[in-house]
């Protein structure tokens, strides 16, 4: 029944599955659908995820995309199709392809995707997600991504990784593939990164120098001037890969959106003075009038009076003239002291929404009322996911 629907409807633009049952054959064939531009499937089974044919029925339809590929643009799965893993994987040709999200329903713990064979097969990437639950990447060979970095994907706008396991679950040889996509071009093809994942060992990610790319031996040799959006309300960056990574497109005045984590307290509820060397860190960043939305999470300060001018993390956000908005969050903080601290933060900035976590709480009775008065919509907390991620001119 799906190969004679799909049959029936050479003008196809859009298609989604929702579940892919074991019994669907895809038509292959050699029909072409010229006006495809979007395809999304979820692949269901690990049978199906990991087997080692292609085309059978409710398994990954090759055929059928690969007779698609003069018009896909954007191809969304949540199912990784077991070719993609061989040691010479087999990977539809799609030059035309500009978004590519990968996830799966659950981890395959020891497996991992080879991410140059992808760069082969779809030239033209614009915007890439991985995960969440993705098994890991693996970088090799390490000398192609050394020598060919301005080639590979010379596009790529958005990089989105996300990974819910535990810290021990993913693999150095992911990190690595991490740090080489988000060196291409040194960095100045890409507009959007979205971190979401909790390695605390991974905080020097774009440490300089780095033996995985020996040419580079200073962060200037790092530009990403077009960066727009960082996204990371768990991964806490260092310092100097923070610099590195944002203080290139805060001059160019790109930059409109950033996340500070920091550093996880050995022990919970205890005030520690890094926190505050870490806010201070960010000094280059301060005033920056491109600056339209800041996150700031983790965070454990020493109690101050209610009086913003005594309160680092207040007198830092009033700094930036055009902020409208403010994520805020941090377990080391009761609902009371953090109302507390978000009622300084309202009372010297110019903001229009605030997210937060349980803004329901009648711990934020006092907050909401005052957030009333000034006109700023209090809201809840809850992650971005829109797919493909648009992009301003």
């Amino acid at each position: 029944m799906l190969a004679l629907l799909l049959e029936a409807s050479p003008s196809l633009e859009y298609l989604k599955f929702l579940d892919l049952p074991r019994d669907r054959l895809f038509p292959s064939n050699g029909k072409t659908w010229n006006r495809l531009t979007y395809f999304s499937l979820k692949l269901c089974g690990d049978e199906q995820l990991f087997g080692p044919r292609v085309g059978g029925p409710g398994r990954f339809p090759h055929s059928f995309l690969q007779n698609a590929a003069s018009s896909l643009e954007h191809l969304d799965l949540m199912g990784i199709p077991g070719q993609w893993y061989h040691e010479v994987p087999l990977i539809l040709h799609l030059p035309n392809l500009k978004t590519l999200r990968m996830s799966q329903a659950k981890a395959k713990i020891g497996a991992q995707c080879s991410v140059f064979p992808l760069s082969i097969a779809f030239p033209n990437l614009e915007q890439l997600s991985i995960g969440p639950d993705f098994p890991g990447l693996d970088p090799t060979p390490l000398s192609i991504w050394r020598e060919r970095r301005q080639d590979i994907w010379p596009h790529l706008k958005v990089l989105i990784f996300e990974f819910r396991s535990s810290a021990t679950d993913v693999s150095e040889e992911t990190r690595l593939m991490l740090r080489c996509l988000m060196c291409l071009n040194r960095g100045n093809s890409l507009q959007h990164i979205r971190f979401h994942f909790r390695v605390e060992s991974w905080h020097e990610m774009l440490r300089i120098p780095d033996t995985l790319i020996p040419d580079v031996d200073d962060a200037q040799d790092l530009n990403f001037q077009n960066l727009r959006f960082f996204s990371s309300n768990f991964f806490c960056l260092s310092p100097n890969g923070a610099r590195t990574l944002l203080s290139h497109s805060v001059q160019t005045k790109r930059l409109t959106f950033f996340d500070i984590v920091f550093t996880k307290h050995p022990i919970a509820g205890r005030a520690r003075l890094g926190d505050l060397s870490n806010l201070r860190s960010y000094e280059w960043a301060r005033g920056a009038s491109s600056i339209q939305a800041l996150g700031f999470y983790r965070f454990r300060f020493w109690c101050y009076p209610e009086d913003y001018e005594h309160h680092p993390l207040a007198e830092f956000v009033a700094t930036f003239p055009n902020l409208r908005t403010l994520s805020i969050w941090s377990p080391y903080y009761g609902l009371p002291e953090l109302a507390r601290l978000v009622g300084m933060i309202l009372r010297v900035t110019h903001l229009e929404t605030i997210y937060m976590l349980s803004v329901g709480d009648e711990a934020f009775a006092q907050l909401r009322q005052a957030a009333r008065n000034q006109g700023v919509r209090l809201m809840e907390m809850s992650e971005p996911r829109q797919w493909p991620v648009p992009l301003g001119a």
